[in-house]
């Protein structure tokens, strides 16, 4: 295969002659390669790569050796940083273009602000527990989805209670991922050690392979790291929390107590029940085990709870980068009323609110909205609101807009999903007269500008200029702030 370009989400796009398209994982523009097909669609085929025949001019040996392994934490960490950077950047240029359909996207498209730290960047990382693998390089373990060779590691199984539950994703050991901070990899670097060595003596149970979980036993399944500061000290520390199958707390106080010991830099372990959900759905079944249940971060010269609940972008330093483009693209004088939709944990909200009159933050996650209003008030910012509505229905939209008096400029960050509907109609009715768009799809992104910039309907906005800012050196992942 030839490769020709990158396309959204890290994979190489490959062309057969009669045109069939073929996305293969590490394949890289103008590289020529070898690949086994994994999965064959009408449209499209999925591969991955076997050897490179000719590589691409900029391609680099990844650092970290789990890339090699077959790693899916990083998409293009074979690609060197100023390749990646440019190929982010047309990826957006492209989708503005091609789904957008805005003429000479280039001229509107700034260039792409990097990360001046590329590695080590990631304040939190999810690792499943992975059995014993014997066609991978290391034994059991807890890691990341394995990519390699999807067809020749065996599938993960377990038992919870009387089912008996499959588990399609195959997992790698990760010993030291080059995401996350040195503290986060002491922690699974321990954890490691413990199913390797101690889970055979019956030590450490609830670290025992699924295959032989006992009805009721809290076996780990996963492990979540946070990272960020301890609010006592403002020294670095950590949430650990335990993913497993079945409750009783007490007998996770083994592993707990072994942890604590082997990291002191740990603030809390929590433990959670919540079996094929994320701990951030849903407070049901999260239970404080040991320590503290929150951290802080510091962001734009405010200080921010995390706790095991909370949405918070997870390069905290690039953050930063990010939310003064956004600042820029507000032109905020000091009068004006911003609305803050999405809004989270009310991070965008209070890093402007010293700029403007009053900002009004709408989140439809009740936990969010009430960290945003702690956070507000830890941080004395007193111009604040933020109210919990879900933004996919009209009625809350329309309650929203009830509540809410005009505003002068609006900052959205959705989902991936994008905007929606309702959110859209009421955006070109609200009045403001600035819209700042921050997202990490380009693809919905620019779906949504073509929508808001129709001239054929009333009150349309017209696009002034597009910032890419890459968050997350090394995966497929870009974000991107819109002036409109």
């Amino acid at each position: 295969l030839i490769c020709q370009s990158l396309a959204f989400g890290g994979q190489g796009v490959c062309k057969l002659p009669e045109g069939y398209t073929i996305f293969c994982d590490r394949a890289l523009p103008g590289e020529h390669l070898r690949a086994r097909i994994t999965a064959v669609k009408k449209t499209h085929a999925s591969a991955v790569k076997v050897a490179s025949m000719q590589q691409h001019s900029h391609a680099v040996e990844a650092p970290c050796k789990h890339y090699s392994e077959g790693c899916g934490g990083c998409s293009v960490q074979n690609l060197a940083y100023s390749a990646q950077l440019a190929a982010k950047e047309q990826q957006v240029v492209d989708a503005l273009g091609r789904i957008g359909k805005v003429e000479g996207a280039r001229a509107l498209v700034k260039p792409i602000l990097p990360c001046a730290k590329p590695f080590r960047y990631r304040n939190k990382m999810g690792f499943s527990f992975a059995q014993d693998v014997p066609q991978l390089p290391r034994a059991a373990g807890f890691g990341l989805r394995h990519i390699s060779n999807p067809k020749e590691v065996p599938i993960l199984s377990f038992t919870v209670g009387n089912s008996q539950m499959h588990c399609s994703v195959q997992v790698l050991p990760v010993w030291d991922c080059w995401l996350q901070d040195e503290g986060a990899n002491r922690i699974l670097q321990v954890l490691t050690t413990a199913v390797q060595t101690k889970r055979d003596s019956q030590e450490l149970p609830m670290l025992q392979p699924w295959t032989k979980i006992k009805v009721f036993q809290p076996t780990v399944s996963k492990v979540t790291i946070r990272s960020g500061l301890n609010p006592d000290t403002g020294n670095r520390a950590y949430l650990v929390i335990l993913h497993t199958a079945g409750e009783r707390p007490k007998a996770l106080i083994p592993i707990v107590d072994h942890l604590r010991r082997e990291v002191p830099e740990i603030a809390g372990i929590l433990q959670y029940t919540g079996l094929g959900r994320k701990a951030e759905d849903s407070a049901d079944g999260l239970a404080l085990i040991s320590g503290k249940d929150r951290i802080m971060e510091r962001l734009c010269g405010l200080e921010f709870a995390i706790t095991p609940l909370s949405f918070f972008q997870t390069n905290p330093k690039q953050t930063e980068t990010l939310y003064k483009a956004v600042a820029d693209a507000a032109g905020l004088s000091g009068s004006e009323v911003l609305l803050d939709l999405y809004s989270g944990t009310g991070t965008i909200a209070l890093c402007l609110a010293r700029k403007c009159s009053k900002v009004f933050g709408v989140e439809s996650n009740q936990h969010a909205v009430d960290d945003a209003m702690e956070n507000a008030r830890h941080n004395r910012v007193t111009n604040a609101t933020f109210l919990q509505a879900d933004l996919s229905k009209p009625s809350d939209v329309a309650h929203v807009a009830e509540r809410v008096p005009q505003p002068d400029v609006v900052v959205a960050d959705p989902a991936r999903a994008g905007l929606g509907k309702p959110v859209i109609e009421y955006l070109m009715g609200c009045g403001a007269s600035t819209l700042v768009y921050v997202s990490c799809n380009p693809a919905t992104q620019a779906r949504d500008i073509q929508l808001l910039t129709d001239t054929a309907a009333p009150n349309s906005f017209c696009l002034e200029s597009v910032q890419p800012v890459d968050m997350f050196p090394h995966t497929e992942h870009i974000e991107s702030v819109v002036m409109l």
